[in-house]
C-alpha cells in the first residue's frame, strides 16, 4: 500500500484574477475578472495528485470559513479527489487572494490570510496519525509557525522526510529566531526563490559566488536545496554538489501557482526514487536530482503559458508531451 502524502500546514486561498491589456502604474483601469482555488496548500496538493498514482492519498491540513468561498474551497478538492478530512472550519472568513496581470507581465498580488492563520497545534494533533505513516510532509509559512513546528516534530520522530516552502519568511527577530531553531533543524528540502534567499540568509544572490554562499548557509540545515530564479531557472545543490537547471521559455501569461507545482512534482519525484530504491533522501545520486529539477520545471511552464491556478496544473502525461 502507498502511503501517503500530506500537505500540513497548506493554506486554501480561492483566487480573484483580473488581467488587463495596460502596464502596471496606472491609478484605475479596466480588464476581464475570473476566478480559481489556489493557496499554496491547495496547488501544491493539486500538483502532486496530477501525477501520482490513483491509489496514493493526498492529504490538505488547513483552515477555511464558514462563507461560500469556503464551500467552493471543499467542492474543488473533493473534485480533484484531495482529502478533505483535516480542512477544519473557522469562524474567521476564508483566506483570498487577489490578483493583477497586467500586459508587460507584470502580477501584483495581495492577500488575506482570513481563516488560514488560525490553523492551531490542537488541529495539526487531529492529523498525528496520517503524518507519522506518510512518504513526505510539505509545510509552508502562510497559516502560523506554531502549526508547521509541531507537522514537522511528529514527522522527524517518525522519520519522515519534511519539505519546507519558506513563503513569508518572518521579519520580527522573534519569529525569525523561532523558524531557526524550531523549525529549520527539522527541514530536509528547502525551495525558497531568491527574495526568499536572501530573507533567510542576510546574503543577496547577485552572482554565481553568492548564490552559492547563500545556500550552503541553508545547507547547515537541508539536504537538499532549490533555489527557484524565475526565467534563469533553477540552483540545485546539495551536500554533493550543485547546478543550475534551465527553465523552459514560454509565454508567461499567470505566474500564479507556478512555484507551488514545482514544488509539488519535486517532492512527488523524490519521494517515488526512495520507495523504488529503499533509500534516503541524501542518498539520491545527483544527477537524478537535476532530472526532477527538469521535469519539475516544465510542470511550472505549462503552468505559467495558461490563465488560472489549480486547473492549469498540468497531468504527468502533459508533463511528458512538453518534455518531448
Amino acid at each position: 500500500m502507498l502511503k501517503p502524502i500530506i500537505c500540513c500546514p497548506g493554506s486554501i486561498n480561492p483566487d480573484l484574477k483580473l488581467k488587463t491589456n495596460v502596464n502596471k502604474g496606472v491609478k484605475t483601469f479596466f480588464g476581464n475578472y475570473f476566478y480559481d482555488l489556489g493557496g499554496k496548500g491547495c496547488d501544491t496538493c493539486c500538483a502532486i495528485k496530477n501525477i501520482s498514482e490513483k491509489s496514493r492519498k493526498v492529504y490538505l491540513v488547513g483552515c477555511i470559513g464558514n462563507d461560500e468561498w469556503g464551500k467552493y474551497a471543499l467542492k474543488k478538492l473533493k473534485k480533484k479527489k484531495i482529502e478533505i478530512d483535516f480542512i477544519f472550519k473557522k469562524k474567521e472568513k476564508t483566506g483570498i487572494v487577489l490578483e493583477y496581470i497586467f500586459e508587460n507581465g507584470e502580477v501584483e498580488v495581495g492577500i488575506d490570510s482570513g481563516a488560514n492563520k488560525l490553523l492551531t497545534k490542537e488541529d495539526v494533533l487531529k492529523a498525528k496519525k496520517i503524518i507519522e505513516s506518510s512518504a513526505l510532509i510539505i509545510g509552508q509559512i502562510e497559516n502560523n509557525l506554531e502549526s508547521l513546528a509541531i507537522s514537522f516534530k511528529i514527522a522527524k520522530q517518525n522519520n519522515v522526510p519534511t519539505y519546507l516552502d519558506p513563503s513569508i519568511v518572518p521579519k520580527d527577530e522573534k519569529n525569525k529566531k523561532f523558524l531557526f531553531t524550531e523549525i529549520m533543524p527539522l527541514t530536509d528540502i528547502i525551495t525558497p526563490d531568491r527574495y526568499e534567499l536572501y530573507e533567510l540568509t542576510d546574503i543577496k544572490p547577485k552572482n554565481k559566488k553568492s548564490l552559492i554562499k547563500a545556500v550552503k548557509k541553508l545547507l547547515k540545515y537541508s539536504k537538499i536545496v532549490c533555489v527557484t530564479l524565475g526565467s534563469k531557472g533553477v540552483f540545485l545543490s546539495d551536500k554533493k554538489g550543485y547546478s543550475i537547471i534551465p527553465s523552459f521559455k514560454v509565454k508567461a501569461v499567470d505566474g500564479g501557482g507556478a512555484g507551488d507545482t514545482f514544488r509539488g512534482v519535486f517532492g512527488y519525484k523524490i519521494v517515488k526514487y526512495c520507495e523504488q530504491n529503499n533509500c534516503e533522501i541524501d542518498k539520491i545520486p545527483f544527477k537524478n536530482l537535476k532530472e526532477f529539477t527538469r521535469y519539475a520545471n516544465a510542470a511550472a511552464a505549462i503552468e505559467i503559458s495558461k490563465y488560472g491556478t489549480i486547473e492549469t496544473i498540468p497531468t504527468k502525461k502533459e508533463i511528458e508531451e512538453f518534455l518531448k
